[in-house]
């Protein structure tokens, strides 16, 4: 009989070192957040700062000797107690990150982990801020992909 291995990380579950997108940990998460058009000189959203547009992010390694690292920065908003920040894989079922964080940056870190080459094009990212109980408009969203598997394995 052949064991099964199963690995949970950036959403995704590994089984038998394949990645599968959208499996999630089947946690309840709120339903995707609908984006909106926003006019970007509303002081109350978050401007994105990184990564930029069309910008390629990290990737991990197959023999998991390397993991997953990306950086999040957004313009501070006046009075915010919160920052809700949402990623989003273009096939996947479920997000990548949908948190709420105090600060206007943030720095995901998912070691062992990778994103096959299929799902690499089409990430998506966007924040909105809290002030005071209500939660503001999002941001509009920034694209971005993954570089190739294996890019910089240690």
């Amino acid at each position: 009989m052949t064991s099964r291995r199963t690995i949970r990380a950036l959403g995704f579950v590994a089984i038998a070192g394949t990645l599968i997108v959208g499996c999630g940990d089947g946690s309840p998460t709120d339903p995707e957040p609908e984006p909106k058009s926003v006019d970007v000189s509303n002081p109350t959203i978050p401007l994105l700062i990184a990564p930029a547009e069309g910008a390629v992010m990290d990737n991990g390694c197959v023999d998991r000797s390397d993991g997953i690292v990306w950086e999040f920065d957004w313009s501070d908003v006046d009075g915010p107690a919160a920052y809700h920040l949402f990623v989003m894989g273009q096939n996947a079922t479920f997000p990548v990150i949908d948190l709420a964080v105090g600060e206007s940056r943030f720095r995901h870190e998912s070691p062992g982990s990778y994103i096959i080459s299929r799902h690499q094009r089409g990430w998506r990212w966007r924040v909105r801020a809290r002030i005071g109980e209500e939660w503001m408009d999002w941001s509009p969203e920034r694209t971005f992909d993954v570089e190739p598997l294996n890019s910089d394995c240690l």
